[in-house]
C-alpha cells in the first residue's frame, strides 16, 4: 500500500475535533453528513461537521496543502487504538488493488475503510454569504448560556411521566444587557433564563433545544459572539476563537401548523387539514359549521376553534349588550359581533395542543351556537346558519345525473332534457365514493376510492357503467356509477362502507335521494325542471 496522502493527528486536534464537532454530524453514514470533511487550504486546516440545519466549523493546525476529504466518524473514534499512547496517528489516503482507502493508523494498529468522493458542501462560501445577512450581535460568556441552556430542557415535575412528552421549542433573546432563553411548559407557563450579555439592539429566534444543545455542548469556557438573524431564513451564528457554528432557527408557523394539523387529522379524518381560500379548516361534518384557525401572535401562536351564529345582522347596542350578558356565564367561550356577523369562539395554545382540549373546545362551540342563534335571529334579525347535512341534502335533491350509455356518449338521465325512458330494467342506482360526508378529498384519492367500490360492484356481479352527479350550473361533479342488477340494500351498504351521506334510485318516472344513515327520502319527478 504507497502512501498517497499523509496527515499527522496529534492527541490535541484529535480531541477538539471529536469533542466539539461530533454531534453536529448526521446519523447516517450512507450519507455526506454522515461524515466530518476536512478541508486544507489557505495554509489552514479546517474539519467540518453539517447536516440540513447546522454546520460547526473547527479551524486547527497551519498546514500549506490542497486536500479536501471525507473522514468516517469511526476512523477518529479509532485514533486511541491506532495511537497507543504515543499521541499521535496518522490519517492515510492511498489506493490498495487499484480501490482508493482512507485509513487511520499508528503504532497500536489500523483502521481502513473504503474513500468516498467529498461531495460539493462549498464550505467558505456558505459562512461569507450567511455573514453578509442581517443579524444583532451579543458578546456573552459561554459557561452561562451551556448552564441556562441545560436548565431550559429539563422538564418540570410532571411532565416527564407523560410518554407523549416532547421537548417544546426554545426561544433566544438578546437585548442590550442580556441574553435569555425561554420555554413554554403546558400548564406551568413560559420559564426564562437569562445571563449578562453585551449587544447591538433586540433579536429574537426560535430554535430546537436539541440542536441548541449540541452547539452549547460544543463550547469551551470563555466569551463568544452569538449573532441572532433577523428572520428564520437565516442562521444563528455563534463563534468563539477558531470555532465558528451556524444553526437554523425553527419556522414556528410551519412547526406549529404541522403538529396542529396532525392533532386535527387524528381527530376529525385527514380531510379537514385542507385549509380553505381563508386558511381555516373545518372541522365538522354535521349540524353548525365549526371551524379552527391558527393564528400567529407576538407570543404563542393560538389555534381558533369558531362558528358563525347569525350573518347579516347589523351592530346594535342592544345586540352587544346581550352578546355581554351571555359571555358573563360562559368562560370558555366568547360571542362577538364583527362583520356583520355574530361569532363564536375560544382559543388555545397551538404549541401545546392536544387532542382532547380541542375536542372539548369544538363541542361547546357548537353548543353555544345551537342554544343562542333561534333566540338572537327572533330579536336582533338576520340569519341562522344552515346546518351542514342540510345544505348538502338540498344540493343532493338538485343533483342532476348523467351516464356514459355509449363509450365517450354522455346522455342526462334527470333534469331537463333527460331521457324519455330509462334503457335498463327500472330502478337503477347511483353510488360515489367520493368525498365522503361531503369532506373534499383530492382527485387522486377520489379515484382511489371510486377504483375500490368499481371492485365491490364487480364482487357483488352488478352492471355498471360510468356516470357523473353534478350540480345544476355544472360547477361541481362527483364521478359516479350507474348501477343495476342488484338490490337497494346492497347499494345502501356500499354507500354506508364509503361514507356516502345518500344514494339515488331512477325509475322512468321518478328520481329519488335516500340517505344512506337515516329516513331522510325525496322523490321528484326525473324528467323536466330542478327544484329550486
Amino acid at each position: 500500500m504507497s502512501d498517497d496522502v499523509v496527515i499527522e493527528i496529534e492527541e490535541s486536534e484529535w480531541q477538539e475535533v471529536s469533542r466539539r464537532l461530533a454531534n453536529a454530524l448526521g446519523g447516517d453514514e450512507h450519507h455526506p453528513s454522515g461524515h466530518f470533511l476536512l478541508v486544507i487550504s489557505g495554509g489552514r486546516r479546517r474539519w467540518v461537521a453539517a447536516d440540513s440545519v447546522r454546520l460547526f466549523v473547527l479551524d486547527t493546525v497551519a498546514d500549506d496543502r490542497d486536500i479536501t476529504l471525507l473522514v468516517s466518524p469511526r476512523l477518529l473514534e479509532a485514533w486511541p487504538m491506532a495511537a497507543a499512547g504515543t499521541g499521535r496517528a496518522e490519517l492515510r489516503v492511498a489506493t490498495m488493488d487499484g480501490e482508493l482507502k482512507i485509513a487511520i493508523s499508528g503504532s497500536g494498529g489500523s483502521l481502513v475503510l473504503d474513500q468516498r468522493p467529498p461531495g460539493d458542501l462549498a464550505v467558505d462560501a456558505v459562512l461569507a454569504e450567511q455573514m453578509d445577512r442581517p443579524r444583532r450581535e451579543f458578546r456573552l460568556e459561554a459557561e452561562p448560556l451551556v448552564q441556562m441552556t441545560h436548565l431550559a430542557r429539563r422538564a418540570p415535575s410532571g411532565l416527564l411521566a407523560d410518554d407523549q412528552f416532547v421537548d417544546p421549542l426554545m426561544w433566544v433573546f438578546g437585548g442590550a444587557d442580556e441574553v435569555a432563553v425561554c420555554v413554554f411548559w403546558d400548564g406551568l407557563g413560559v420559564t426564562r433564563y437569562a445571563t449578562p450579555a453585551s449587544g447591538d439592539g433586540d433579536g429574537m429566534v426560535s430554535v430546537s433545544p436539541i440542536f441548541l444543545t449540541d452547539l452549547v455542548d460544543a463550547l469551551e469556557p470563555g466569551e463568544l459572539v452569538l449573532g441572532i438573524p433577523d428572520d428564520s431564513d437565516n442562521a444563528i451564528i455563534v463563534r468563539q476563537g477558531m470555532f465558528t457554528a451556524l444553526l437554523m432557527p425553527t419556522d414556528v408557523d410551519e412547526t406549529v401548523r404541522s403538529d396542529v394539523e396532525a392533532i386535527l387529522a387524528e381527530l376529525y379524518g385527514d380531510e379537514v387539514v385542507r385549509p380553505d381560500s381563508d386558511g381555516d379548516y373545518l372541522l365538522t361534518s354535521r349540524g353548525v359549521p365549526v371551524y379552527a384557525r391558527i393564528v400567529p401572535t407576538d407570543e404563542l401562536t393560538q389555534l381558533q376553534i369558531f362558528a358563525v351564529v347569525l350573518s347579516d345582522v347589523a351592530e346594535d347596542p342592544e345586540l352587544l349588550a346581550e352578546l355581554n350578558q351571555l359571555n358573563r356565564s360562559s368562560l370558555i367561550v366568547k360571542l362577538i359581533h364583527t362583520e356583520e356577523a355574530v361569532i363564536v369562539g375560544g382559543s388555545l395554545v397551538a404549541d401545546t395542543l392536544d387532542g382532547e382540549e380541542v375536542e372539548t373546545l369544538v363541542n361547546r362551540v357548537r353548543e353555544v351556537a345551537d342554544e343562542v342563534a333561534p333566540m338572537l335571529e327572533i330579536r336582533f334579525g338576520g340569519n341562522t346558519i344552515e346546518r351542514m347535512e342540510h345544505q348538502r341534502w338540498a344540493n343532493y335533491v338538485r343533483t342532476v345525473v348523467t351516464a356514459e350509455l355509449d363509450p365517450g356518449v354522455w346522455s342526462r338521465l334527470t333534469g331537463d332534457d333527460a331521457l324519455e325512458r330509462l334503457p335498463f330494467e327500472a330502478p337503477v342506482y347511483v353510488i360515489t365514493a367520493c368525498d365522503p360526508f361531503g369532506r373534499t378529498r383530492s382527485d387522486d384519492e377520489n379515484r382511489l376510492a371510486n377504483a375500490r367500490l368499481a371492485a365491490d360492484l364487480t364482487h357483488l356481479g352488478a352492471g355498471f357503467l360510468r356516470a357523473l352527479g353534478s350540480s345544476g350550473d355544472g360547477a361541481h361533479a362527483e364521478p359516479s356509477f350507474l348501477v343495476w342488477g342488484v338490490t337497494l340494500d346492497d347499494v345502501m351498504g356500499l354507500a354506508a362502507a364509503y361514507e356516502q351521506e345518500a344514494v339515488f334510485e331512477l325509475t322512468n318516472d321518478t328520481v329519488s335521494v335516500i340517505g344512506v344513515f337515516g329516513d331522510e327520502r325525496t322523490d321528484r319527478p326525473r324528467r323536466g325542471a330542478l327544484p329550486t
